[in-house]
């Protein structure tokens, strides 16, 4: 495969493999920044964070994680089998997860004073604020 036509295909898989290998990367540094932005008190909100590739899941996870280890290493599992034209869901099912990024409680206090202003928010922006500050090919 020498010659122009078995450098471009060498050049494709390459381009590929990183894209795929950065996108991995990405979604790991996001897990990770949930898990730890989380509010502990038993867990259960921390263990519920779940990755899937084929579509999001409705269901809560009956499992407690308080230092969040076990939700990381479950969700890298999951990233590592990540291939370009898939996507990557990162979400947390617990009937609470919705009011802690969103909402106050009835008497006007926060939901989570360990979270105030939210967990996906916050990490998202972190995130994207770290490409800024990288740039899209940055050593993630």
């Amino acid at each position: 495969m020498d010659g122009f036509g078995g450098q471009v295909r060498q050049f494709n898989l390459k381009t590929k493999r990183q894209a795929s290998q950065f996108v991995r990367k990405l979604a790991l540094e996001f897990l990770t920044m949930v898990v730890t932005a989380s509010p502990v008190d038993t867990g259960r909100y921390r263990a519920n964070h779940q990755v899937m590739l084929q579509g999001l899941t409705g269901e809560e996870i009956l499992a407690f994680d308080k230092d969040g280890s076990a939700t990381i290493s479950r969700g890298a599992e999951v990233i590592a089998r990540f291939r370009l034209g898939q996507t990557i869901y990162i979400c947390n099912n617990v009937e609470y997860a919705f009011a802690l990024e969103f909402r106050r409680r009835k008497d006007g206090k926060l939901w989570s004073s360990q979270a105030p202003a939210g967990v996906y928010r916050v990490s998202w922006q972190r995130l994207l604020n770290w490409i800024e500050r990288n740039g899209t090919g940055g050593g993630l």
